[in-house]
Formats: C-alpha cells, sequence, structure tokens
C-alpha cells in the first residue's frame, strides 16, 4: 500500500516535471577548472541518474563475494541444523550408532555445537565407547566453557550410568565448587551418595533437596530412612553419637517407624535397655508401630514381671497383633511362663504365620520335650522362610495343664 502510493506520486511528479521541462528545457552552465560545460537540466538530471545506478552497480558487484560467503554460510548452517534434528530424532528412536553419526557432522558445522557434541557423548556411551564418549565430553567442553556445569552433570550422568560412583562423586564436587544449589546436581548427588553408602553425605544433601523442591514428598523418606538407617547402624561403637543424630534429625523424619527403630536398635546395641524400654513406652502411647512392639519383646530389662505385665496391658487394645503375641510370647518365656508363652505362640501364628514365630515355637516345644513337634516347627518356618510354603503346621492336642507356668 504504502510502496503503490509513493510510485503515484512519483509518476504523478514526474509528469508534472515533465510538462514544466518541455515548456522551457532550462539552461545549465558548469565551468571547471577553464573547462566549460553546458547542458539542459533534463540532460543533468539523466546523467546524475545513469552515475548513481553506476555506482550502486559498482557496490554491488564488490559486495558479491561477500553475499555469496554469507548465502553459503546460511546454507551450511540450515544444513546442519537439519542433520542436528535428524540426529536427536534418532537418539529419541534408540538408533545411536547413526545417531552419532549425524550429530558429528552437524556440530562439526553448527555455530552452537554444544548440544550436538552432548547427545554424540550419550550415544557412544549407550554403545560402550567409553572413549569416544569422554573425547566428544572434551569437545563440548571446549565449543562453550561458559557451559561448564552443563558438560559436568552430563558426564556425570553417564558414569552414573556406567557404575563408576566414585568418578561421578569426583565430578559432581566440581560441579558444587560452581553451582552448589543446582537441582539436578543435587538429585545425583543423592543417588550417588546412595550407592556408595555414604550417609554422612547424603543426610546432609536432603534438606537441601527438599527446600528446592527438587524430590518427591515419597522419595524424600525413602533416602532419609536409608541415610538415617545407615547412619545409625555405624554409631554402634558411640552411644553419643547415636544420640546426637536423634537430636538432630529433622522434624518430618522423626515420625517415620523405620528411622525410629534403627535409632532404638543403636540404643541397645550400646545396652541402654532401660532407656529402650521407657522410649518405647512413651512412643507406643501416640503412634501404634509394630516395629517398637518387636524391639520391646526382645529387651533383657532387670524387672522382667514388671516388663511382661506392661505388654500384656497392651494386649487389652491390641488382642488381634500377631507382632505384639510374639512378643508377649518372648517375655513370657524369659519368665519361664511356658504355657504362657505356648498360648501367645499359637494365637500369633495362626493369625500371620512367619518364620521367626515358628522357630521361637520350635524352641519352646524342645524346651518342653516335644522334640517331633518341634522339629515340625522349625521346618515350616524353613519353608516360610524359602518362601516354599505357608508355614501351616499341625499344633500338639496334648498340652501342659498349668497354662500359666
Amino acid at each position: 500500500m504504502k510502496t503503490g502510493l509513493i510510485i503515484v506520486l512519483s509518476l504523478l511528479g514526474g509528469a508534472l516535471l515533465a510538462a514544466a521541462l518541455i515548456e522551457d528545457p532550462g539552461y545549465v552552465m558548469i565551468n571547471l577548472r577553464g573547462y566549460l560545460i553546458e547542458m539542459s537540466v533534463p540532460i543533468l538530471v539523466a546523467g546524475l541518474i545513469a552515475l548513481y545506478l553506476a555506482l550502486r552497480l559498482l557496490a554491488r558487484i564488490w559486495h558479491t563475494p561477500r553475499q555469496l560467503g554469507r548465502a553459503a554460510a546460511r546454507r551450511r548452517k540450515q544444513s546442519a541444523q537439519r542433520q542436528m534434528e535428524r540426529g536427536l530424532t534418532l537418539l529419541a528412536e534408540g538408533d545411536w550408532n547413526r545417531g552419532e553419526k549425524f550429530l558429528s557432522r552437524a556440530s562439526r558445522r553448527a555455530s552452537n555445537p554444544l548440544l550436538g557434541y552432548l547427545g554424540a557423548a550419550r550415544a557412544a556411551h549407550q554403545q560402550g565407547a567409553t572413549e569416544r564418549c569422554e573425547s566428544w565430553l572434551r569437545l563440548a567442553a571446549e565449543s562453550d566453557p561458559e557451559s561448564q556445569t552443563l558438560v559436568l552433570l552430563t558426564e556425570a550422568e553417564l558414569q552414573v550410568e556406567r557404575g563408576d560412583l566414585g568418578t561421578a562423586a569426583a565430578t559432581l564436587d566440581q560441579v558444587a565448587r560452581v553451582a552448589p544449589i543446582n537441582s539436578r546436581l543435587l538429585q545425583l548427588q543423592a543417588q550417588v551418595y546412595e550407592g556408595l553408602g555414604d550417609w554422612e553425605r547424603l543426610s546432609a544433601v536432603l534438606p537441601v533437596l527438599k527446600r528446592r523442591h527438587a524430590i518427591d514428598d515419597a522419595e524424600y523418606r525413602r533416602l532419609g530412612i536409608a541415610a538415617y538407617d545407615g547412619l545409625f547402624a555405624a554409631s554402634e561403637t558411640d552411644y553419643d553419637r547415636a544420640v546426637e543424630l536423634w537430636r538432630a534429625l529433622p522434624k518430618d523424619l522423626r515420625d517415620n517407624e523405620d528411622i525410629t527403630a534403627a535409632y532404638l536398635q543403636a540404643l541397645v546395641r550400646h545396652d541402654h535397655q532401660q532407656e529402650t524400654e521407657t522410649f518405647i513406652r512413651k512412643s507406643l502411647r501416640k503412634t501404634w508401630w509394630q516395629k517398637l512392639v518387636a524391639i520391646y519383646g526382645r529387651l533383657e530389662v532387670v524387672d522382667k514381671p514388671a516388663h511382661l505385665r506392661q505388654a500384656e496391658q497392651w494386649l487389652h487394645d491390641h488382642g488381634e497383633d500377631p507382632v505384639l503375641l510374639l512378643a508377649v510370647a518372648r517375655l513370657s518365656m524369659a519368665n519361664e511362663l511356658w504355657g504362657k508363652a505356648r498360648s501367645y505362640l499359637e494365637s500369633s501364628l495362626a493369625i500371620a504365620p512367619s518364620a521367626e514365630g515358628f522357630a521361637l515355637y520350635g524352641n519352646l516345644l524342645e524346651k518342653l520335650g516335644e522334640d517331633q513337634h518341634a522339629s515340625e516347627a522349625f521346618r515350616s518356618g524353613l519353608l516360610i522362610a524359602s518362601g516354599a510354603g505357608s508355614g501351616h503346621t499341625a499344633l500338639p492336642r496334648n498340652r501342659p495343664d498349668d497354662q500359666s507356668g
């Protein structure tokens, strides 16, 4: 629209000028260094136009090589882009060999070859070509020094996939010096520390992962259980360390049954039986956790009758809990109340047959002189432990008259 208007106005202006020049073409005289040049105005205008066009033509000829070079560069760039896209598509399809070849050619001609080199490194990794993979990673680092974090994270990911966790940890340490709060870095660190069993470093990185929402709640709790279970196990010779770990435990992990059980097992290993008994009693008032009940049944406290009475009180509210019945049976055996122990054991096994329950039952039957039935109980426990049977066994018909001891 605008161009058309300019053309129309130019034609009108030219027509008006032509009409004026026909009536009076004008006269131009130029005196330059003794040379006198005379001409009409139309000829002067025509000369100026011709000179302008000549200069434009010379300028175009002068710039032609550069324009041709730019055009060739654009074509090369477009070709490299197409090859890059094709290579990435092949990687997505799992065609690692062809994908690497396309990305190799594209990266050498691309203006920004970083992604191509990283893709080629992953393709080489998938083919088991470790040296070629490392070569591509070096080229990626050289192509864009400012993308060091991305290159190192990719290298660490591939090292993790190869199972080279020690080297991956060192690579991640390099990333941490450059970008310490990178979410992908934190995720990989958690994966590597778990694999290495480095529970100290895993417990340190977990709160940061949660604050940055780089991990979901289920995975956070799973890793937290693994980390603190390992830390409590490692504190076997250091009671103060176990207590320190418990006090420093994040609140959102302290309400976890597995972690609490790991802490209590650490106390038991340090022979703090009475402290553990008190802790469990207080905890079970708030939350009924079977793992704590199981630990309670194995404690060796001074006042054994009181210990048993406390466990039997819980039966009023949890009489159908097989773990509690098994724990009370243990405590009955500790008090040499064989009849009670037998009754509780048989009730527990009737609800939930278990290898542990049948092993304890076999021990009890041996004490009662019922060797044949004891052998059957042990055999049932082995079947459950091996996954070869349901663990059902016929219980003896003849029982002691005194069920209390």
